[in-house]
């Protein structure tokens, strides 16, 4: 699709935090064009999220670092890339590690963040042209720790945030 340019600390966008997509438009009774339309406009967003995020070289991205303030996240589960809808972190485990974190929205800085060694984390999927619940469970820290930083993208902050 398209590679957008990633907002950089301060803009605005990266400091509040982002709405939740409307679900309520892939209903069964919705009027079919504006669910065509709201279908297109969010594969669109998951696309441009991905082609960005791999021209960049990154495993994950959050769709406000692009501009755009909704709850959506793509990411690198091994070799796959993937995606989450309105993600929320169901849980988590009791145990903390440290990890030397990067982020595209700040460049030319690694910080030493605490995260949860493992998070579950719930959102929705888009499959060809439904929504389908997903829970996702991380068993290696790296993809608890991508997940909790993408997820922290949603609610306004950055590692520069998290390392204060």
């Amino acid at each position: 699709m398209a590679i957008k340019e990633i907002k950089q600390i301060p803009d605005e966008i990266l400091s509040k935090e982002a709405r939740k997509v409307d679900l309520d438009f892939i209903k069964e009774d919705t009027n079919q064009t504006v669910k065509a339309s709201w279908l297109e406009w969010l594969k669109n967003m998951i696309n441009d999220l991905t082609d960005t995020m791999e021209a960049s070289r990154g495993i994950g991205l959050a769709a406000p670092q692009i501009g755009i303030p909704y709850k959506v996240i793509v990411f690198k589960n091994g070799n796959e890339n993937s995606h989450l809808i309105n993600p929320v972190i169901i849980a988590q485990s009791e145990q903390v590690k440290s990890y030397q974190e990067g982020c595209l929205s700040v460049k030319n800085e690694i910080k030493d963040i605490r995260r949860f060694k493992n998070v579950t984390v719930k959102g929705y999927v888009l499959v060809e042209d439904s929504l389908v619940e997903m829970t996702l469970k991380s068993k290696k820290k790296l993809l608890s720790f991508e997940l909790q930083h993408e997820i922290d993208h949603l609610n306004g902050l950055t590692i520069m945030d998290r390392s204060k």
